[in-house]
């Protein structure tokens, strides 16, 4: 497979909280605007290359939750804010019946 991929941050470690999540999504986004609806198009954790189908933030964490493994268990990594990490988005053939883009999921303060 021919890969073409947009690295995070430039090759760069990036940094889990708000922000990231919300650069992953506008690359996403963009990323998807330019890809036929055969593929779906995913964030994946690197060193990996781990698929995550979801990415959302909490108080503390933002926490991607990436594709059931052979046994069909889901793999949750949650990653403290502040601390660095690295994610690329990538095109794969469809796997089920329609296009899958990571969904992001954000964290919203209550108001006191």
């Amino acid at each position: 497979m021919n890969r073409h991929f947009i690295t995070i941050g430039g090759n760069k470690e990036f940094i889990s909280g708000p922000a990231a999540i919300v650069e992953l999504e506008k690359q996403l986004i963009n990323y998807s605007r330019c890809t036929s609806d055969d593929k779906d198009v995913l964030v994946f954790l690197e060193p990996d290359n781990i698929p995550v189908l979801e990415i959302r933030g909490d108080k503390s964490n933002t926490v991607f939750s990436c594709e059931a493994d052979d046994a069909k268990v889901i793999q949750m990594v949650a990653i403290t804010h502040g601390q660095p990490f690295r994610a690329s988005i990538d095109v794969r053939p469809v796997k089920g019946k329609a296009q899958t883009l990571t969904k992001f999921l954000h964290y919203r303060h209550a108001k006191t």
